[in-house]
This record gives C-alpha cells, sequence and structure tokens, in this order.
C-alpha cells in the first residue's frame, strides 16, 4: 500500500469508516456488511444479521482483499473483536537468535513468524543437470537435422565437385548448416521456456493475489548459466562435432 493511501485510511478508520479494497463495495458512502457469529463446538446454529456502516474504499486496490475497521466500529455494529494477530516492522532484519528469543518469551500462547522474503538455492546442481540434459537433446537434434540436410544436398555437393570447387566446401558447408539448426533451435527453444516459466510464475503469483496474509511472490529471475549454454555452447558443439565427423573430400557421383 502506498503512504499516500495508508495516511487516508488511518484517517477513515479514526473518522468510524470501514475501510475496502474496492469502490462496488460501496453503496453511495455506505457498505453493507453480512456478519456471522459462530461458536465452534456450539450445539446452536450460527447467528447472521445485517449491518450498515460508513465506507471508504482505497484508491488502489492492493494485492489482498482489505475490509478494515477500528475495535470502536466493530462494537458500534455488535461485535466483540478478538485478537489473533499482530504485526510488526522492526528497523532490521531480526537475527534467528533473536526471534527464539521472542518465542520463548511467549510460550505456547503465540507463534512467532518472521517474513525473510525468498531465500535464494545455493545448490545449483539441479539446474546444471537439466541443462546437460537440455543440451544433449538440443546436439542429438541437430546432428539429425544437419545429417538429412546433408543427404538432401549431396547431389548439389557432387555439382560443386565436378566444377573444381575446393574440399573444404563441404567441412564448411556442414559446419553452416549445423550452425543455423543449433543456433535457431537453441533461440527458439529458449525463447520458448523462459516465455513458458514466465508465464508460470504470473499465474501462481496471481492466484494468491486474493489470500491474506498475502503470500512471497515468486521472484522471477533468469538464469543466466543455463540460457549461456543453450545459446552459446550448443551451436558451438554442434559445429565442431560437424566439423569432425564431415570427410573433407567431396563425392563425385556419375550420372548416366
Amino acid at each position: 500500500m502506498e503512504a499516500a493511501d495508508a495516511e487516508r485510511a488511518v484517517a477513515a478508520l479514526r473518522a468510524g469508516k470501514v475501510v475496502v479494497d474496492h469502490p462496488r463495495f460501496l453503496h453511495g458512502d455506505q457498505v453493507k456488511l453480512t456478519i456471522t457469529a459462530s461458536q465452534p463446538g456450539a450445539k446452536e446454529k450460527d447467528r447472521t444479521w445485517r449491518a450498515t456502516a460508513p465506507g471508504y474504499a482505497l484508491p488502489h486496490r492492493p494485492r489482498a482483499p482489505v475490509t478494515l475497521m477500528t475495535w470502536r466500529t466493530a462494537r458500534s455494529l455488535g461485535l466483540d473483536p478478538v485478537a489473533s494477530m499482530v504485526l510488526a516492522t522492526t528497523s532490521r532484519m531480526p537475527t534467528v537468535a533473536e526471534q527464539d528469543r521472542l518465542q520463548a518469551a511467549l510460550g505456547n500462547t503465540a507463534g512467532v513468524y518472521v517474513e525473510r522474503g525468498p531465500r535464494p538455492r545455493s545448490d545449483t546442481r539441479t539446474l546444471l543437470l537439466l541443462a546437460v540434459v537440455a543440451g544433449v537433446i538440443a546436439l542429438g537434434a541437430a546432428a539429425i537435422a544437419t545429417g538429412l540436410a546433408a543427404a538432401d544436398g549431396r547431389a548439389d555437393l557432387g555439382t560443386l565437385a565436378a566444377v573444381g570447387a575446393s574440399p573444404r566446401v563441404r567441412r564448411g558447408l556442414s559446419l553452416s548448416q549445423s550452425g543455423v539448426i543449433a543456433g535457431l533451435g537453441s533461440l527458439l527453444g529458449a525463447a520458448a521456456g523462459l516465455g513458458g516459466s514466465v508465464a508460470v510464475l504470473l499465474a501462481l503469483n496471481r492466484g494468491g493475489a486474493d489470500v491474506w496474509p498475502a503470500p512471497t511472490p515468486y521472484p522471477i529471475t533468469l538464469p543466466w548459466r543455463n540460457v549461456g549454454i543453450a545459446l552459446l555452447v550448443v551451436p558451438v558443439v554442434a559445429m565442431l562435432g560437424a566439423g569432425l565427423l564431415t570427410r573433407s573430400r567431396l563425392p563425385i557421383e556419375r550420372r548416366l
């Protein structure tokens, strides 16, 4: 929530208004509330009634649904507030020892949770394994495509040999074909993989937008090492393999 919105919300709360997250909940300047009182373990049915109170809608909708009121406003609506959570900010990130001391002081009456944000993973073996597997698959696909392209162009190579082309032409064509196929395939594969991953992360983050307290969103970071392997290493290895496994002598075909 922006600072200006927070100040307006505080002023509305002090004026006895109910703060909501969207103007659609306002009817004029009033908010209609449906209140259900339930007692766990009681045999009586839940009691439900409706109430109307002055309302205020936040100018910018927050990531999570919000309905706020002060204890005085809640009591005026026939509610008996019960504290279930306390949120606090600190000037610095508390240490684990400080968190443990606070938990020990509170005992079993309440739990202590510190939001430390997403933690980076130091173990990258899984990502490296995935990069190696993807590289092997890309190299295999590039080898098959290069072999098919060379088989289709065998007649053209024979024509080049007949007109006196250098023996390096065969190797150069294989290198260029392998580089184009592997490079284009790696580029398209990386774009598709990154696009799909970003779409999944955005969908997961959007799925938690209506949850309160709002969960920590998944960070969108680019795995530069994996992308570098896909875009640079795979085409280079494919070209080197094509150059080493291709015969330098051009085939000469006899035509009747």
